[in-house]
């Protein structure tokens, strides 16, 4: 788990280094961040508990 939290960080770190480094520019506005709630948010949240219920369900009914 950790080492793929490592990898899934480079993307990230060269992300941030290009945009501050190369093109000296802010990072939210370029890049799209915003911590505004919206659709993508509560999709986030939602879905990997219902898909993880739903696994759950069918294993139980296959065992």
């Amino acid at each position: 788990m950790i080492v793929a939290m490592v990898i899934m960080a480079m993307p990230m770190v060269s992300t941030i280094l290009v945009q501050k480094v190369i093109y000296k520019e802010p990072l939210r506005k370029p890049l799209g961040i915003s911590f505004k709630l919206n659709r993508w948010w509560l999709a986030a949240w939602l879905f990997p508990p219902l898909f993880a219920f739903a696994v759950m369900g069918v294993g139980l009914l296959i065992h």
